[in-house]
């Protein structure tokens, strides 16, 4: 056999072994994870929703009224377009709360407001008039109870306060305010 022959056949031997030992340490392709089977799927939806949620004696509890509540089959979770929400109170006015979104919980457990949200009490015999402002209310409808971790404005009668995180009790009428508390009283 010509060299020059059995110079190419020696190299495309070693380009072959190198080639099969490659292959057989190589790791094996991974496989991709597959794809997310559960979506989030709207299962209904409703335009001009209006709902009242009764207390245990039969006496309204809260009240939702949105221009669009969309429901997702899959947790069981609902977003409200520019919800209106009313709190009813064994004494004196509700609180009357809005905002620009909403989000609710399976079973009503919690609701998530967002976006200029505006907490309203009218003044009554039992309570003075009071407006509060954030961005994002948690609420626990059942319980009565409502809380920021974010900054807050509350206007009473010749009060002006500013506060960075609030707790609201709101059958008792208390209000916690967390952090960085200023307030100015007007005469």
């Amino acid at each position: 056999m010509k060299p020059r022959l059995l110079g190419i056949f020696a190299t495309l031997v070693i380009v072959i072994a190198v080639t099969a030992w490659l292959q057989n340490t190589a790791e094996p392709p991974r496989q991709q994870a597959p794809a997310l089977t559960t979506k989030h799927t709207v299962d209904f939806y409703m335009e001009s929703y209006d709902a009242t949620v009764m207390n245990d004696e039969g006496k309204p509890s809260h009240r939702i009224i949105s221009p669009k509540l969309v429901h997702y089959s899959d947790d069981d979770t609902s977003e409200l377009d520019s919800p209106y929400m009313t709190i009813y109170r064994e004494q004196g006015n509700p609180w009357q709360i809005t905002s620009k979104r909403g989000w609710v919980a399976a079973k009503n457990e919690h609701i998530l407001l967002s976006g200029d949200v505006v907490l309203n009490r009218k003044k009554s015999p039992v309570n003075e008039a009071m407006v509060m402002k954030t961005e994002r209310l948690r609420i626990r409808p059942d319980d009565e109870y409502a809380e920021t971790d974010t900054k807050v404005t509350m206007d009473a009668e010749k009060q002006h306060t500013v506060a960075h995180g609030m707790r609201a009790y709101m059958a008792k009428g208390q209000i916690q305010l967390l952090d960085k508390v200023r307030t100015r009283y007007e005469k």
